[in-house]
């Protein structure tokens, strides 16, 4: 087949060893090529390509459809290599090998059956015939598996041949590779004894009985084109072994090369026989099918990368030549979880305290926590109720203050969704209002142009628990009558002006949800200075219920329709030594945001959360805003990467205008709300808990760093 310059060809896993020895190959053959990569290994491997106007680079993984998707479009041809590697390397987390491995390579299978790909070439490994005592294994013979990466190329074969339907596809068993390539490896055979000798250091030769077939990477790249290049009569629905006769080798033979090209070289050898895979393998189909000849030799290539460690002054020990020792570094990275909860032995303590005590439900351990709750607010006229949730909470106090059907409650459209729904589920309609970019709380100026004659509460959402400028909204609200029941699930803790948050609103809702900075597991709080609308609040949390002093509990009366939104002793238990730790917990979390600005604040690509200098934030979320715009990756390869490396990040929000179901409740459109949709399209929030140790932090910073300064336009 001629090659025409328009054949694009996509090679997943083209940063490593053998993809960029096919890359600069296909490259030479005046070929398109678009790698898809998460470039574990750094970025130098690509350097030499990204000048060279027919190389397109995507950064992702394919374990991601997404991913896959964004590099294989407009592409004929595709190279499957994405995977991990080698016997030792894929032995350290056989979970993670197969989802690279075998589920991965699938999901790219499945995405070139979709896109009428005209050819994909799968590489596999010779090792898939494990221990066979034939001396010409050809590629009829018997599977014989012998370790997880094996057992992963053989999976993937099997898919192939099951799955392909009309995709055409070619299996290239390869031998084991050495030489030089732009990712350079020094755990080969070959490759590990080069940069021995190259350190003068001593080389030993475990067994050596038995048997592989060895080939230079740059030969194998050239297979690659070949299968490429080649009639489908050739090649389709074809299995090949890759490599040359003559290089069938035993190990210890191996040794004998080296000792005769460099005399010098200090080499032992040791008996062992706990490697019992063994192989002689027969290449007469590739060379007479493709007339495909292996030019290079084991000695030549020796040579040159001896010369290249000495020359380059190279550390052939440095994990990230070595599979193994790179994917251990990997491995045994901890996860960075976006959010986890803060909890000590004394909230345990209490819980199991509160369990011994019988008393499980709502009981003196609620009146207690609701006491301190009242006494770390601060503020004599202001009651604290507890209640199971915070949308219980926004529900209540919306209820309790006499909203209903026909009245409007103005609200942000950068909201979590209970918010809108608590006002809906009263028979009101929620007015959505832009953000003021500012702050990305209610655009303040905007609310005044939204009030009608039915208009009866606003509903402020401290967003990343800054506060609004109460100051600005009270002159509009008061002036037409409009209660002020603030959304402050961010905010317990924050404060406007010197006042906490909660005891300036005429309600404020509070969440005591597992990832908030004050945690309950579940739970919320209504704070509220109006007696009667806390008398109400504390009836109907509770089915309406209504009891009466001096009569026991169980004559009760209810005479309005209630809920069961009432908080319990087990949460009340966790909440008290919660409650002692919240200020410490908010200083925490500012040093933490002081931090993420000050590794942030120089980069071009992102832009930091505001500050408001009218109160203090509790900082609940740090939203980062990265420009995607100057980006050849989105939001979603950039979490992709982002779980890969071991760091959770989220979205907060999808706004209330995106949702199909408010669009046509709410009579909004996905493009209403300019300042809340560029926000929107920007937005990450970074980790951020008490619990992140400085190392936690860097390792977040760098990577972001790393990936989006690599990805700029």
């Amino acid at each position: 087949m001629e090659n025409e310059t328009h054949q694009q060809v996509l090679v997943a896993g083209g940063a490593g060893f053998l993809g960029t020895a096919i890359v600069n190959s296909l490259l030479e053959n005046n070929f398109k090529v678009v790698v898809l990569d998460n470039l574990r290994f750094g970025t130098e491997t690509i350097q030499k390509f990204t000048n060279n106007k027919n190389f397109k680079f995507h950064f992702g993984d394919i374990t991601s459809p997404h991913d896959i998707e964004k590099a294989i479009v407009d592409c004929d041809y595709v190279i499957a290599l994405a995977s991990i590697v080698g016997d030792p390397a894929c032995s350290l987390d056989p979970q993670l090998t197969m989802k690279i491995n075998s589920t991965g390579t699938e999901k790219l299978i499945k995405k070139s059956i979709e896109h009428k790909i005209k050819r994909f070439i799968f590489a596999s490994s010779c090792s898939v015939y494990g221990s066979n005592k034939e001396s010409n294994i050809n590629e009829l013979a018997p599977l014989n598996p012998l370790s997880l990466y094996a057992e992963s190329q053989v999976s993937t074969e099997q898919f192939l041949e099951e799955n392909a339907n009309d995709l055409e596809y070619t299996i290239l068993r390869l031998s084991t590779l050495f030489g030089l390539s732009e990712r350079r490896r020094f755990d080969l055979v070959v490759n590990l004894f080069a940069g021995k000798i190259a350190n003068d250091e001593r080389i030993e030769i475990t067994g050596g009985e038995q048997w592989r077939p060895f080939l230079d990477v740059r030969d194998a790249a050239k297979a690659f084109c070949k299968v490429i290049q080649s009639d489908s009569k050739d090649v389709a629905g074809q299995i090949f072994n890759v490599g040359g006769n003559h290089l069938n080798f035993q190990i210890k033979e191996i040794g004998e090369i080296i000792k005769k090209a460099i005399p010098h070289c200090d080499l032992i050898q040791r008996e062992d026989q706990s490697d019992a895979r063994s192989y002689h393998v027969n290449f007469d189909k590739i060379e007479s099918v493709l007339d495909f000849k292996p030019a290079s030799c084991v000695k030549t290539s020796m040579l040159e990368m001896i010369d290249d460690v000495r020359k380059n002054e190279i550390d052939p020990l440095n994990p990230k030549y070595h599979n193994w020792k790179a994917w251990k570094e990997i491995i045994s990275k901890n996860y960075i979880p976006y959010a986890v909860p803060d909890v000590s032995e004394d909230e345990k303590q209490e819980v199991l305290n509160t369990i011994d005590s019988g008393w499980l439900s709502s009981g003196p351990k609620v009146r207690q926590f609701e006491e301190a709750l009242y006494n770390y607010f601060g503020k004599d006229d202001l009651h604290c109720i507890t209640v199971s949730s915070c949308t219980a909470a926004l529900h209540l106090q919306l209820l309790a203050n006499d909203i209903g059907v026909g009245d409007e409650v103005i609200t942000s459209t950068n909201t979590f969704a209970a918010t809108v729904i608590t006002i809906l589920q009263t028979g009101a309609t929620p007015v959505l209002v832009d953000i003021d970019p500012k702050t990305n709380n209610l655009d303040l100026t905007q609310v005044k142009d939204k009030i009608t004659s039915r208009t009866k509460a606003v509903v402020p959402v401290y967003y990343a628990g800054n506060p609004c400028n109460h100051y600005l909204l009270k002159d509009v609200c008061h002036k037409h009558g409009i209660l002020i029941l603030a959304d402050a699930a961010h905010g317990f803790g924050g404060s406007f002006d010197g006042q906490k948050m909660g005891t300036y609103e005429d309600a404020a809702s509070f969440s005591f949800y597992a990832t908030k900075n004050l945690t309950t597991g579940e739970g919320g709080l209504i704070t509220t200075s109006d007696k009667k609308v806390a008398d109400r609040i504390r009836q109907m949390k509770s089915f309406g219920r209504k009891t009466f002093s001096g009569k026991p509990n169980y004559l009760y009366e209810i005479d309005e329709e209630g809920y069961k939104y009432n908080f319990t002793d087990i949460q009340a238990s966790f909440g008290m030594h919660q409650l002692r730790k919240i200020d410490d917990f908010n200083t925490y979390r500012a040093a933490i945001v002081d931090y993420y600005n000050n590794a942030f604040k120089d980069c071009p690509l992102v832009s930091l959360p505001p500050m408001v200098d009218f109160g203090s934030s509790t900082h609940h979320i740090y939203p980062l805003r990265i420009h995607f715009d100057k980006l050849s990756i989105d939001r979603l390869a950039l979490i992709n990467a982002l779980s890969i490396n071991k760091i959770g990040v989220s979205v907060h929000y999808v706004p209330i205008h995106h949702h199909p179901y408010f669009q046509k409740k709410l009579d909004v459109k996905k493009s209403d709300f300019k300042h809340c949709n560029e926000f929107f399209a920007q937005e990450l929030s970074l980790p951020l808990s008490t619990k992140l140790k400085t190392s936690e932090l860097r390792r977040v910073c760098d990577t972001i760093l790393d990936i989006i300064q690599f990805n700029q336009k």
